[in-house]
């Protein structure tokens, strides 16, 4: 059921990306309040992530999203919330308060981080063409030192990558998983594996071999291939940890496929996506639980890094704060994975939608990216008045509104289409194919 539209406030966290000339150290998750314009969860959200997005940022998600008298009765008189609440209004139609380090923004300072996140940009390797190819570098100082170095303890670090079958072969053009000179193990259960082949996970023990540091000879054809050509294609993450392949995969393996937590369903985490990765996991710093359920296991810890499609690599290590031992109850995927995978599914069609009618309206393809989100925005949220919610129905009605220049519903002809008892799909094509034959006979 929609609300009467009016201001709707919540709490969000944003990614952020720093300026150059900024330290090196600066938070990249930040936190803020927000008020919206508007009828719905989804659309608060949407307007957020629009205005994210125009930004150059990155809703991570948002919480505790009501209107503004429903948000006061649940959590008492605040200032903050109150202020932006005035506003908004028809014609502004989205405020937020000052972008803050999370526990500035509504947590206490003392709040426990049990996830350390750190940055390292990586320079990619110099042209090489006039060497030989044996005689060129495999890797670069700084990722060999991030990847491979040892402590000085005793008990050496192992690499790991988890990658994505799919995606892998995307690069190299066939599967060739079975094929390398270094251990690789299918992610998915031994009954799964040959039929799940060419799209599921791998562990594959990327361990340099005795030697190997110094002696390009001793470095296995698999580390090469990768550096050279799946390096920065978001095709998996990395690992590292003192703990054996067999004790690495029986705890990855655990995430692969998990329970949903309302309806008991069981569905497969695509969390080896670098693209989920890190928004996801560096996003559980305060959180006990998520951080030791991901980042201990039984006598050991792990290291989980995310390689960007830029020169970027994110470390995400856990604290002494936590040990494995802590561990009260198996990982399912609750409340906190179903916020994150609906507004990264949303993000991604809004992405496409935008393409879409770009490509199909010159006019609407001239304006600014902030100005088409937030005219798309505002058709959708019309949409859905009429319970148009598949996304090849948004993408027709969006289509069908851009053309006629206004909301469908104010056309006398439409709204009885919209209105009528038809399939959704059906009602937003032959509003379409409407729209076409008006314009066609201007």
């Amino acid at each position: 059921m929609h609300q009467n539209i009016c201001a709707w406030v919540g709490k969000c966290l944003i990614h952020t990306q720093p300026e150059a000339d900024e330290p090196h150290e600066h938070p990249w998750n930040m936190q803020c309040y927000a008020a919206v314009w508007t009828e719905t969860y989804e659309g608060f959200t949407r307007a957020v992530r629009d205005h994210c997005q125009a930004q150059g940022h990155y809703l991570v998600w948002a919480e505790q999203v009501y209107p503004i008298l429903h948000w006061l009765n649940r959590h008492g008189h605040h200032n903050t919330m109150i202020e932006l609440a005035k506003t908004v209004d028809r014609n502004h139609d989205i405020a937020l308060s000052l972008l803050m380090p999370r526990n500035e923004a509504g947590q206490s300072p003392s709040t426990p981080t049990y996830l350390k996140v750190t940055e390292h940009t990586i320079p990619p390797l110099p042209n090489q063409s006039d060497k030989p190819r044996w005689e060129q570098d495999w890797i670069t100082p700084e990722l060999q030192d991030l990847l491979f170095e040892q402590p000085d303890s005793q008990t050496p670090l192992r690499t790991y990558l988890i990658v994505d079958a799919g995606l892998r072969t995307r690069v190299s053009g066939i599967f060739d998983l079975n094929l390398q000179d270094v251990p690789v193990r299918s992610l998915v259960r031994p009954d799964m594996a040959e039929h799940l082949r060419d799209v599921a996970p791998y562990l594959v023990d990327m361990t340099l071999p005795e030697g190997a540091w110094n002696n390009r000879r001793q470095v296995p054809n698999f580390h090469i291939d990768f550096f050279t050509h799946h390096w920065h294609q978001g095709t998996g993450i990395l690992i590292r940890t003192t703990a054996d392949m067999d004790t690495v995969w029986t705890h990855f393996h655990q995430f692969v496929r998990v329970q949903v937590e309302n309806t008991q369903e069981w569905l497969f985490f695509r969390y080896w996506d670098p693209r989920i990765s890190y928004p996801y996991l560096s996003d559980l710093q305060n959180d006990k639980m998520r951080s030791t359920q991901w980042f201990t296991l039984p006598g050991h810890r792990v290291s989980i890094l995310v390689p960007e499609l830029t020169n970027q690599v994110f470390v995400i290590s856990p604290t002494d704060d936590i040990k494995h031992e802590d561990i009260q109850k198996h990982f399912i995927f609750g409340e906190s994975e179903d916020k994150f995978f609906r507004n990264n599914a949303t993000q991604k069609f809004d992405k496409t939608l935008l393409n879409y009618l770009s490509d199909r309206n010159a006019k609407f393809s001239e304006l600014s990216s902030e100005k088409k989100s937030k005219i798309v925005s505002r058709i959708i949220e019309n949409a859905k008045k009429y319970k148009i919610t598949i996304e090849q129905a948004i993408a027709d009605y969006a289509e069908a509104s851009l053309l006629i220049g206004k909301p469908l519903d104010q056309e006398s002809e439409v709204k009885p289409i919209l209105l009528s008892k038809n399939h959704q799909l059906d009602r937003t094509r032959w509003v379409l194919k409407y729209c076409k034959a008006k314009i066609n006979l201007r």
